[in-house]
């Protein structure tokens, strides 16, 4: 997330230039964020088109990337069909991802690794406050982890980025954009939505396989590169279309004005429409604002009224979260293990849960050495 140094090689200008006129697939102008490198694609940059939510490759020609049918991970379409199964899905068995204890020692590894590059700013208040309303989505919705934390990262974009466990990475400048408590629950419950439904375990474990096993032999830390894909690539549409599902139900639950979520939305639309370059990384992760804002609406019109006037504190928020709290009160904190202690390290971070989670590595490595003997015995 952001602060870190371990970065991969920005996307040639050219390779972004060749992109930024029309959308391979529409043939729409794309705007004009810059493209997105990430390192699970190399030096091929990133773009999404705004109007049709097709993601594809800067360059000449542009490749289109889809959402891999099984586990939602970004990757190069193969042939027509629109989907493709990705190499980290072909690797290894599906246990292997979703083993509860694989997953938390995998994120015991990434904030280990992000505690050496990341800063983080707190506040006794805002921290308390932000704890207290994930943990009241939390208590909303089915199969979310009753102990959320919050963490804010000193970083000027948009960036979320949810851990199994239940800690929620949420950047100042994604802080920022909100403008009352009811946009605040949205967005955590969107992101709570991804761990419910064990996204955020299955993506991070995915890219984290794959990025040490890339990286074994590199001084690149595999771990911090697959937090970084993570967060620049998301889970996949669907997941995300079903995360803004669950988080809106949640807002209908609690009894929050629905109509903030479509301010939200539109709020990160106007920053991408103009370029901003606080919004190229989650343009890429996340489909279209304005995609997601027409699904919402019409599931609002099929929602039964409330009897409640709608809240959505908007005086509560700006005291703990508004623009002068964030200007004013904020400490920075050197790295995420100074910031809070994570609710499962105790049991994560022995020696028996890193065996675990290497020995799932070494079966990354030995499935994906037998299919590629097999693949080159049947030529």
């Amino acid at each position: 997330m952001g602060g870190t140094e371990t970065t991969v090689e920005p996307v040639p200008a050219e390779s972004a230039i060749a992109a930024a006129t029309a959308c391979p697939r529409c043939s729409e102008p794309c705007g004009d964020l810059p493209a997105v490198s990430t390192t699970r694609f190399g030096e091929l940059g990133l773009r999404r088109c705004q109007r049709c939510g097709s993601r594809y490759t800067a360059g000449d020609p542009p490749a289109r990337v889809v959402a891999c049918e099984n586990c939602g991970i970004a990757s190069i379409e193969q042939g027509k069909s629109g989907t493709t199964t990705c190499e980290v899905c072909s690797a290894a068995a599906e246990s292997t991802y979703s083993d509860d204890g694989v997953a938390l020692a995998t994120e015991t590894e990434v904030l280990s690794a992000l505690d050496r590059e990341v800063e983080t700013v707190t506040s006794e208040t805002l921290a308390a406050y932000l704890d207290r309303v994930a943990r009241l989505v939390a208590d909303q919705m089915q199969d979310a982890p009753q102990s959320p934390r919050v963490v804010i990262v000193d970083n000027g974009s948009f960036e979320t980025l949810a851990l199994p466990s239940g800690t929620l990475l949420i950047s100042r400048g994604m802080l920022a954009t909100l403008q009352d408590e009811a946009e605040l629950v949205f967005m955590l419950a969107h992101e709570l939505a991804h761990v419910a439904t064990g996204a955020a375990a299955g993506s991070l474990v995915r890219l984290s396989l794959g990025q040490v096993t890339r990286r074994a032999e590199s001084d690149d830390d595999g771990w911090i590169l697959a937090a970084m894909d993570l967060i620049r690539l998301g889970h996949g549409t669907p997941a995300e279309h079903e995360a803004d599902t669950l988080a809106l139900d949640t807002l209908l639950a609690l009894e929050y004005d629905p109509q903030s979520a479509l301010r939200f939305l539109r709020r990160i639309e106007r920053r991408i429409d103009d370029g901003g370059s606080e919004a190229q990384e989650y343009a890429l992760a996340h489909p279209p604002p304005r995609d997601r804002a027409r699904r919402l609406e019409r599931a609002l019109a099929r929602a039964a009224e409330s009897d409640s006037p709608p809240r959505v504190n908007r005086d509560v928020f700006r005291r703990a979260a508004g623009t002068q709290a964030l200007e004013s009160s904020l400490t920075r904190v050197r790295g995420l293990g100074d910031a809070f202690s994570p609710p499962e390290a105790a049991d994560t971070s022995g020696p028996d849960m890193r065996r675990l989670v290497w020995s799932a590595v070494g079966i990354f490595v030995l499935t994906g050495l037998i299919l590629a003997a097999g693949w080159i015995l049947a030529r």
